[in-house]
């Protein structure tokens, strides 16, 4: 089979409200040649199939997989296990790939020649608000080459897989998974885990991705045993990363302040668990309570003023009110 330049990847699970935007915003408004779009349906209830079968049958490039549910991290390594293209997109299935942004996508291959990764910049919109009016068609961008030291700044790494275009390569030479133990972390693991196996990064400053947020609904707002375990197994595996691995020092800081800052959100998670279920990791985690002081950046201070004077619990508890109303 023939190799494509793009491979966008889309777990849907009862999606039938939204895939076909989402389907048509890739086919209609962007430049599919050389494209491939591969769909994997995870054991969706509602009429998701019957959706994904009807587009395989209008167009040639579009795959279509059924699984039993199983995750949205299987779902996406199924989709990379039969991807043939040279670089791979996960786009979530209620979001859209906005107005001319996959011919600007190859351009930036093709101008860096065939850089590890692309990061775009995305938009935020609503369940209901009119599509029409968040088009973006203006063609007029930037693309900027990022050094390796500054990979890990707040402007390129958003911990989020659908922000950035990757090698596929990149997968395949480090054998890089999606966890699919995780349910909560497992797009910050793997993004994290690809951008710091990356050589050569750029970013395309315009906004490429429409994600689709839903009002009132926080997932920080039901926190659950899982949550707080996923959570805490990721600061535990990228402290770990952090103590035994040579990195530059620009990047050993920016990836430090990150965990300081996961951290401090695990904690105050851990007070919005009941008593009973708090028990379960309570010393574990206060453990690594020397993650509270250090942090350079202006939210890490305002934790290490209050750890010092409140101390660890009285903090978790800060946290856990700052985690519940922010949004």
């Amino acid at each position: 089979m023939n190799e494509n330049i793009l491979s966008i990847i889309i777990p849907v699970y009862n999606l039938e409200d939204y895939l076909e935007d989402s389907l048509k915003y890739i086919l209609d408004y962007n430049d599919n040649k050389d494209v491939e779009i591969i769909l994997v349906n995870d054991g969706s209830k509602d009429n998701t199939d019957m959706i994904c079968k009807k587009y395989v049958k209008m167009y040639t490039n579009i795959k279509y997989i059924y699984q039993k549910n199983k995750g949205v991290s299987s779902a996406r390594n199924n989709g990379l296990d039969v991807s043939n293209g040279k670089y791979i997109w996960f786009v979530d299935g209620d979001d859209i790939v906005l107005p001319n942004s996959i011919s600007i996508i190859k351009e930036a291959i093709k101008s860096f020649d065939y850089p590890d990764v692309i990061v775009g910049r995305y938009l935020n919109f609503y369940l209901t608000d009119d599509l029409n009016k968040i088009n973006e068609d203006n063609k007029n961008y930037n693309l900027k080459i990022v050094k390796k030291d500054d990979m890990l700044k707040s402007y390129i790494f958003i911990p989020a897989l659908w922000r950035n275009i990757f090698k596929k390569e990149l997968f395949i030479k480090n054998k890089i998974r999606i966890n699919e133990n995780l349910k909560y972390t497992e797009d910050m693991d793997c993004t994290l885990n690809l951008l710091l196996n990356s050589e050569n990064i750029i970013l395309l400053d315009k906004n490429i991705y429409g994600y689709r947020k839903k009002r009132n609904s926080s997932a920080t707002k039901n926190i659950s045993k899982k949550r707080v375990s996923d959570n805490f197994y990721f600061v535990k595996v990228w402290l770990n990363f952090l103590n035994n691995r040579e990195l530059s020092d620009r990047l050993k800081k920016d990836l430090e302040e990150f965990i300081k800052y996961e951290y401090a959100i695990v904690v105050g998670m851990l007070f919005l668990l009941p008593k009973e279920d708090r028990k379960e990791f309570f010393k574990e985690i206060e453990d690594l309570k020397f993650l509270m002081i250090g942090s350079k950046s202006k939210k890490g201070k305002v934790v290490e003023v209050c750890y010092k004077i409140f101390g660890f619990y009285i903090t978790g508890k800060l946290m856990s009110y700052w985690i519940k109303y922010r949004n």
